[in-house]
């Protein structure tokens, strides 16, 4: 038989050493080791009364997790990502600028809001980032990025809810070297209902953040916290409006929601009596949803105007 010995620091075992393990044939089968390391063996014979000397050093670094598009990481809304490549393979990517260098891979599915993924927050890392769409070995890439901030990349796509995203994170080419970096996956003005059904409530949003005039707000068809929005009080304003199949939007009274930009709505929109719901000029209107008005009549005499946009 024969024993074995490995560790991650280089030091040689000595007779005195305790072997990792015994193995009966020419190979042995270890689970516990950790991807993306470098790890350094020994080897000698075990005769039972004594043992031979160690067989010189060897070493073998082990795969990286997410090394190959098939063990792709599935990353969400909000998510921070750490990773390392220094020990990832160079790859092909279709439709990429140039020639990225080596990568690791990750996968988001689409939500059908705008979302980035970022490379901005790495200490140091000279990137490239691609996002492809389709099924590994049969990718096409719909958006990359270089330099976004400084030699760091960063890249926003528009989503189409349920469509998988492979994000391919590399150094900029072959010839830079590899190196930690960390991946953010930031969704902006996508809804929740994490602590409630309050629009005006942080938590109820995947970055933390109400929406404003600037921002797109989605309503997926099945929020996270299983609670549809209400505007509650006051006037909330976003850019876009995104009601997906199925989804929901109160209005209560005295409270308002103005878009600056196109309504695009596939579920259902309710305004009650004392509310209001305001689409700027200039803007589109799409989708097979209903809005519901309520309107109390005062009993005597009702003027009724056209929807104004």
């Amino acid at each position: 038989s024969y024993q074995f010995y490995y560790n991650t620091t280089g030091i040689a075992p000595d007779e005195f050493t305790t072997p990792t393990g015994t193995a009966t044939g020419s190979s042995v089968y270890m689970n516990t080791l950790v991807p993306g390391t470098t790890y350094y063996f020994w080897v000698r014979s075990d005769c039972g009364i004594q043992s031979s000397e160690w067989s010189a050093q060897e070493e073998f670094t082990t795969a990286v997790e997410n090394d190959l598009c098939e063990d792709a990481i599935a990353v969400v809304c909000g998510g921070t990502y750490n990773g390392d490549n220094t020990n990832a393979t160079q790859q092909t990517i279709p439709g990429a600028p140039g020639t990225p260098g080596r990568g690791l891979w990750y996968v988001f599915t689409g939500n059908g809001g705008d979302v980035t993924f970022s490379l901005c927050n790495s200490a140091f890392f000279d990137s490239r980032i691609n996002v492809l769409t389709g099924t590994c070995g049969s990718l096409t890439n719909v958006a990359n990025n270089d330099d976004e901030c400084s030699l760091m990349s960063e890249v926003t796509v528009s989503t189409v809810s349920g469509t998988e995203y492979y994000i391919y994170a590399s150094n900029y080419s072959a010839a830079t070297s590899g190196a930690p970096f960390v991946l953010d996956v930031s969704c902006g003005g996508f809804w929740t209902g994490n602590t409630g059904n309050d629009w005006s409530d942080a938590g109820n949003w995947s970055d933390n953040s109400v929406p404003g005039i600037g921002d797109n707000a989605v309503i997926p068809s099945a929020p996270s916290g299983g609670n549809f929005p209400t505007v509650l009080t006051g006037s909330e304003s976003v850019n876009e409006l995104v009601m997906q199949s199925g989804a929901s939007l109160n209005i209560l009274d005295g409270a308002a929601l103005t878009t600056a930009g196109d309504v695009t709505n596939n579920g259902t929109i309710n305004v009650a009596n004392d509310a209001s719901f305001v689409q700027q000029a200039g803007s589109g209107l799409s989708g097979s949803g209903i809005f519901n008005v309520t309107k109390n009549g005062s009993g005597v005499y009702d003027y009724w105007s056209s929807p104004v946009v």
